[in-house]
């Protein structure tokens, strides 16, 4: 259900305002509506909908500029995260980071599905090793849905997200 909505959101499916019905989601599913409901807190953490107690959950404002903003909260957060290994570097994650990194510079340029798997993998593991488990569960929370909207928005080249995670790695390591 979550999956189902965040799709319908990032391809227009869903527009703000509209409103999603638990009953009629649960029966398009085949499930009973607690999972959807489940599933609506959740989008609702993420703040893809809103919920009115005991009556209805209608989906947010989403718009480029809205994204926007969410993509810059997210890349503080992440900010927060890698500044915290610089100030005590582990040699076994710079090097986890850098082999990961070698690993998507020498990924054919078409194997799109692969750079996206890769960078998560690279940012997943700076969160790992510098966050707190409160900022941990915020990144996952941003993380989830921006990650979806970015694939959605077109992909960028290899080399470009290469050249974004080595900057980032190149801070860590001059602390």
């Amino acid at each position: 259900m979550v999956r189902h909505v965040r799709r319908c959101v990032l391809e227009g499916r869903h527009r703000p305002g509209d409103r999603i019905d638990v009953d009629g989601g649960a029966a398009a599913l085949g499930v009973s509506p607690t999972p959807v409901r489940e599933a609506l807190a959740l989008l609702e953490r993420d703040g893809v909908i809103s919920s009115r107690v005991h009556r209805a959950a209608y989906v947010e404002r989403f718009d480029a500029r809205t994204l926007r903003a969410d993509f810059h909260v997210l890349g503080m957060l992440s900010g927060v995260a890698v500044a915290r290994i610089a100030l005590d570097p582990d040699p076994a994650v710079l090097a986890e980071l850098r082999r990961m990194l070698d690993e998507l510079r020498s990924t054919p340029e078409d194997a799109h599905t692969r750079h996206e798997e890769l960078s998560t993998e690279i940012r997943r593991a700076e969160h790992r090793a510098g966050a707190t488990p409160r900022l941990k569960a915020e990144l996952r929370g941003f993380g989830q849905f921006l990650d979806s909207a970015a694939r959605m928005a077109g992909r960028r080249t290899r080399d470009e997200v290469a050249d974004d995670h080595e900057r980032v790695i190149d801070a860590i390591c001059a602390g």
